[in-house]
Formats: structure tokens, sequence, C-alpha cells
């Protein structure tokens, strides 16, 4: 091979070097240009592409996108199938799932799941059931259920039940029949059954009873309007110490009544200001064995029907002394409040274990002492309760009786509060007074519905109870975030149930501070808004319009771009933004994209070159 041939082969080699390097080259550069952009936020890229070039692109990853979520969707599905498969083959004995009555349920591990029946809509409870109670010691209602009129012990004799929980998800407005309901689970805790309406109710005879571990019991909201039948309503649980929402019972059409609330031997308190029974035919033991009853408040309670076999002489007997009858042993109780429709009977209370004392009042508020010396320790008081605006006499007289010098709280007629310049405490004397009488001065009251409402939107109510003239602060039921435009205080008025506060979520312009010997300091001018018309010093300003409206003087040394920026809204600088972004590339990848643009004209002009040159060769 001679000089020139040679001088040929090693041109043409270096040319074939440099045109597979083009691709190469490119890629990096493309591939640091990607890089880069993928950085950027993907609402902001989907900005800057154009519609008409890149719309196909779009398409087709859209498209391996769907299919790779539809992929994954059947593997899961199918996992779950698995799962669910898996789970049905290792089923313990103990495990099982079926139906009671239309609700599906799922036993496991000792939780008793219940939902809804097959077809989606609430499950009806039926009686019998097709599980081993004796393996449950939790019910979960995941689903809404329902009662027909009939469920009587539909949750009794669950031996091992320590806690039932979504009770609040049972639709009780047709129940009519809930006897026994709740009866001899020993080891249940607590039932909270507050979020039941009950209207059609009738009978709740022996509903809580025999429940040894039960410590709470809610049952405010509770409806006994309809009840005829509660005997034993809440009977023989040993370890209870609070029944929440039993100074709303009331129950006038109840006829039989007897062990109403007995043999509850850690129960301290019984407070039943609305219970009226106008028509009951049968008390007996109502309070018994209540050891360690200090406080029974039953103002409302009539004993003027007409009684059988005699059983209001035990139900008297019984009521006060926790002893069954045997009276040398002393009672815990030290207050009792009730009024002249009690007054057929006697009530006795036995103190320091021999003497006992009875006390009755009339129609009249004549106080009278009946049957035993009056001893040293249980005295009376009368109580009169006057209506501070028409100056009259509310409801009969009420007699509180108790330990001398004990104070009693004596419990108001609905709508009514005790003045601000009176109290609802009563003093029992420590001597004999029959024709005492101690006034309470009470307020009527009507309730008041405040709303805070941002526009149209109300983000917060509350009731308050009122008199007249009150004046209410709503600023306790303000969600953070949110700030009262006007006044947050209202004077209530009962012409104006509903009163709504405007509130806002906008927040409130800071106050720049002045200085007026500091050049640098910006200006606030509250005589122009920014369409340049006079704003009045005197018209009062909303925080969300003063934020909108009052402009910032910036001294001259202030570049004009700021302050031409400071006179434009926040949505008009937010549109801006978003124009901006979609006529220029973000800058995370704006110099590499420029890089990649010089690279690609660099190897253009040397491909020229190296054409230019071969073709120099070959003439030669």
């Amino acid at each position: 091979m001679n000089k020139k041939q040679r001088r040929i082969l090693n041109h043409q080699r270096l040319l074939t070097t440099l045109f597979l390097s083009i691709p190469l080259l490119t890629a990096i550069g493309c591939n640091q240009y990607s890089a880069s952009a993928d950085s950027v936020d993907k609402t902001n890229v989907s900005q800057m592409m154009p519609s008409s070039d890149n719309q196909p692109d779009v398409k087709f990853d859209q498209n391996n996108a769907e299919n790779k979520e539809s992929e994954n969707n059947q593997n899961d599905n199918n996992q779950s199938l698995k799962s669910s498969n898996d789970n049905s083959n290792n089923l313990s004995d103990s495990n099982s799932k079926g139906h009671w009555g239309t609700a599906n349920y799922t036993l496991k591990d000792g939780v008793l799941t219940l939902g809804s029946s097959d077809d989606g809509t609430p499950g009806v409870f039926d009686s019998p059931r097709y599980f081993d109670s004796n393996e449950v010691k939790k019910i979960v209602i995941s689903r809404p259920i329902k009662f027909n009129n009939f469920a009587s012990q539909i949750f009794a004799y669950f031996p091992e039940l320590t806690d039932i929980e979504g009770l609040n998800n049972i639709d009780a407005t047709q129940l009519t029949d809930a006897d026994g309901m709740f009866e001899y689970d020993p080891k249940l805790t607590q039932v909270d059954i507050s979020g039941w309406r009950t209207p059609n109710l009738t009978s709740s005879s022996y509903m809580f009873s025999f429940d040894d571990s039960l410590q709470t019991i809610n049952i405010n909201n509770f409806d006994m309007r309809n009840v005829t039948n509660m005997e034993g309503f809440i009977y023989h649980d040993k370890n209870l110490k609070d029944v929440i929402g039993q100074e709303k019972i009331n129950a006038p059409k109840v006829v039989y009544m007897g062990y109403f609330f007995s043999y509850l031997p850690k129960i301290k308190r019984i407070d039943l200001p609305e219970l009226s029974t106008p028509v009951a035919q049968q008390m007996y033991l109502d309070f018994a064995s209540d050891d360690a009853l200090s406080s029974l408040n039953i103002p409302k309670l009539e004993l003027t029907g007409d009684f059988v076999n005699n059983n209001i002489v035990n139900y008297t007997d019984e009521m006060i002394d926790k002893s069954g009858g045997v009276n040398n042993v002393p009672s815990n109780l030290r207050q009792l409040v009730f009024g002249p429709k009690m007054s057929k009977i006697d009530v006795i209370q036995t103190v320091n274990g021999n003497d006992d004392v009875t006390y009755r009042i009339d129609d009249n508020g004549k106080v009278t002492a009946v049957n035993k010396p009056i001893n040293n320790n249980w005295f009376e008081r009368k109580i009169k309760l006057i209506d501070s605006k028409t100056h009259k006499q509310v409801g009969p007289y009420l007699l509180a009786q108790g330990v001398k010098n004990e104070l009693i709280p004596i419990s108001l007629p609905d709508r009514y509060r005790v003045s601000s310049s009176n109290t609802n405490m009563v003093k029992i004397p420590d001597h004999l007074d029959l024709d005492g009488t101690q006034t309470i001065t009470i307020d009527p009251v009507f309730n008041v519905n405040v709303q805070l409402v941002d526009g149209e939107k109300v983000i917060a109510s509350h009731d308050y109870q009122a008199s007249d003239d009150d004046v209410i602060d709503s600023s306790a039921i303000l969600p953070s975030g949110y700030h009262f435009i006007n006044s947050h205080v209202i004077n209530a008025d009962p012409h104006t149930p509903i009163v709504k506060l405007s509130v806002s979520d906008y927040p409130v312009s800071p106050v720049v501070p002045v200085n007026p010997h500091d050049d640098n300091q910006p200006t606030i001018d509250n005589h122009t808004n920014n369409s340049g018309e006079p704003v009045s010093p005197s018209k009062p300003v909303s925080p969300k319009q003063h934020h909108k409206t009052t402009p910032i003087k910036h001294n001259k040394r202030v570049q004009s771009k700021r302050t031409a920026n400071s006179m434009i809204s926040d949505s008009s600088k937010q549109y801006a933004k978003d124009a901006n972004k979609q006529n220029q590339l973000p800058p995370t990848g704006q110099s590499d994209y420029i890089g990649a643009k010089l690279l690609g004209i660099l190897l253009v002009i040397c491909s020229l070159v190296m054409r230019l040159f071969v073709r120099k060769l070959n003439r030669k």
C-alpha cells in the first residue's frame, strides 16, 4: 500500500468514528434535557407543551398508564381472591359466618361483626341465633342495621361479651318491645344507646338487669313517652355507678313500674326531675336496696292512680329503707325532694337505726309530720319557685327533706334557670320548722341558634339558652383559621331565634408601622382604592375588603417593577404567574436545554465539513 492509499484509509476511519459518535452525543444531550425536564412539576410541563405537536405522544403515555393500572388492579383482585379463599379454608371451629335475621354476620376470634343484608339494605335483626353465643367476646356493628318492632333479649345471654361497638348504627324507630334487651350479660361493662330514637317504644321491662359488670348506661335522648311497662328497667346491676341521661326520663303513660331503679348497691344519685306518672297503678320497691344512694330527686312523681294489692305501702317502706324492711339498719340517704302529688303516702326515712320520720306537703303548701316523733337529725324545707318576669309561682310547692344543715340542689322546671341574684341550693334547717319557706327566683329562657357564615355557607352553629338582654359571646365556636368580620357578641332577643354572624378565612392584612423620618418605610394610604377612587374615612371597611383595597405607596428608591407588582391583586398575580409558566421553560431545565441545542448545531456543522472533505479526497 502506497502513501496516498494509507492517507485515504486514515481519513475514512476518522470519518467513520465521527459519524458513529453523532448518535451517541445526541442521545447524551437529549437524556440530560429529559432528566432536567422530569424534575419540573407535571402540571407546569403540561401547560408548556403545544397541544397540536405532542398530543399523540401524550395519548400513548396515558394508554400505557391505564394498561399498567388495569394490570395492577387485576393482580390486586387475584391476590384478594386468593387471600379470601385462604381465609375460608383456614376457618377454625370457632369462626363462622351467616345471617342473623337478614343481617350478615361474621364471627372470628371472638368478634361478632354485623352488617347489611345481602342486597345492601340495612339488615333486620331476628331473635333466633345460628352461632354460639358463648364464643362472642365483642360485638361490632359496622354497617347500618335496624330493629323491627320486636327485639326482646336481642343482646341478652352473652356470658363472655365485654363490649358492643357501633350501637349508634342501629335504627330503632320501629322498636316497640325492648324487654330484657341487655339482660344477663355478666361481663358487659358499658352500654351507650344515646343515638337511638324510640318514638314507638311501649315496653322496656328488665332492659338492663343482672349485668354484674355494668358500670355506665347512657340513655340520653331515650324516648319513653309511650312506654306502659318499665318494671325492673334497671335492676340488680351490682356495679352500676352512673345512668347518663336519667334527667330526661318521662313516662306519662306508664302503668307498671315496680323495681324501676332497684338493687343497685353502688349508685349514689337518682335524679328524675321530669318523671311524671299520672296513670301508674303498680309501684313497689322502686328504689329498694340502693345501698349507696344519698340523693333522690322525684319532684313530679305522681302516686295518685288506683293502686292494687296495697303495693304502695311496700313501695314506701323499700324506697327509703335499704334494709328490705328491717328498720334497725341506717340508710345512706341524705337528700329527698318530691311534690304534693305524693301526699297520699308516708315517706319514711330511717335515721340512726331507730326513729322513722315522715313529712307530707299538700297542693296548698301545707307541711305536716306524721307517724313517729321528730328526731334531731332529719328535717324539711318547703320550696316555692317564682318567675322573675311575671312574679308568679311556677309549678307546685316542693318539699326538700334531709339531714340537718345539708345543702340540697333543686332541679328547675324546663326552660327556666336560676336568677343571677339567687341560688337553687336549699339548706335544711337544724330544727323543726313546718311553716318555713324558701323562695327561689328563676328566669325564663329561650333558645338562640347562632350561626357563623362565610358567604352562604354555615361553617359552625350552636344553640344557646338565654334570657332577655343576655349578651352571647360566640367566639368559642369559631373554627380555627377563621375570624369575625364584625362583632362576635350579640344581645339575645326572644323574637330572633336565629342569628347569623359573618366570618371569613381570608387572611387579615398585617399593620405595617410607619416611620415618617425613614424614606424606606412603606406608607399606608387609606384614602384611595386600587382604582384610584376615594374611600370615605368614616365608612367601615371589613377585614377582607381592607386587605383587597388598601394599596401601599413605596419610596422612589423602590424599583418601579416592585411598585407595579404591589398594585396587582392576588388573583391577578396568580394569573400572571400561570401565563409566564406557559411562555417560558422552568429555570431548572433552561440551561440544559440551551446546551443541547448548541450541541446539535455543532454536530450539524461537523457533518457538513466532513462531507466537503470527503468530496475533496475523492477528486484527488
